[in-house]
């Protein structure tokens, strides 16, 4: 068994093509996942391998028993509603939607929070939010329907449906790194070596999309 805990993007992105493989290679084999709620973020330590968001200017989290293993950084994108006039753009300065309303689209994630008004604030302004989701899902379903707009990390777009048009960000590009931390005691574990394969053949993909 491997047992593995990660935040919710990662989970729907990634997972699932990690589950099918690790069940084609190793028969026999559980992958029992969980998700990290917002208020256990910090909390390390409890699975073979568990996937988390860091804010980039700050230290890695190290957490005694269990290794650090660098994934990827993922940028946010800033994510429309479909008459927005920048929808096309392709890219464009943060500093542009400083006039814009916008969703908040995970309250309870600090990481989310934290780069949100780091960014804004190189920027040179404050965001102007008009509505607060609790997840994902409601914070996309917000924007599609013209609520406002919100700054999403990319890997978090994969698994929507949601007609919400996005632009790459500049002057700056907010970023959050993904790592893995692995408990030392499966280090040469052949399913959980394969698993730690596998998310960084997928991270190497962030920024492609």
């Amino acid at each position: 068994m491997i047992v593995s805990r990660t935040f919710a993007s990662a989970a729907y992105t990634w997972m699932p093509p990690v589950a099918r493989t690790l069940r084609q290679e190793f028969r026999g084999l559980t992958l029992e996942l969980s998700i990290i709620e917002a208020d256990e973020a910090g909390l390390a330590g409890e699975a073979d391998i568990e996937l988390h968001s860091e804010l980039p200017f700050m230290l890695p989290m190290t957490v005694p028993g269990l290794y650090l293993a660098p994934l990827g950084v993922d940028d946010l994108v800033m994510v429309m509603p479909p008459d927005h006039p920048l929808v096309g753009a392709g890219s464009t300065d943060l500093a542009e939607f400083d006039e814009d309303d916008w969703v908040q689209y995970d309250f309870r994630d600090a990481i989310a929070t934290r780069l949100a008004e780091h960014a804004c604030s190189q920027a040179g302004f404050r965001p102007h939010y008009v509505a607060r989701a609790q997840d994902h899902v409601t914070g996309l379903a917000f924007v599609s329907a013209g609520v406002g707009v919100a700054l999403v990390p990319e890997l978090a777009l994969g698994w929507s449906a949601f007609d919400t048009p996005t632009v790459r960000l500049r002057n700056p590009t907010p970023q959050r790194r993904i790592v893995a931390q692995v408990r030392n005691a499966v280090a040469t574990y052949p399913p959980a070596v394969r698993t730690l394969e596998l998310l960084s053949g997928l991270a190497s993909r962030l920024g492609q999309g």
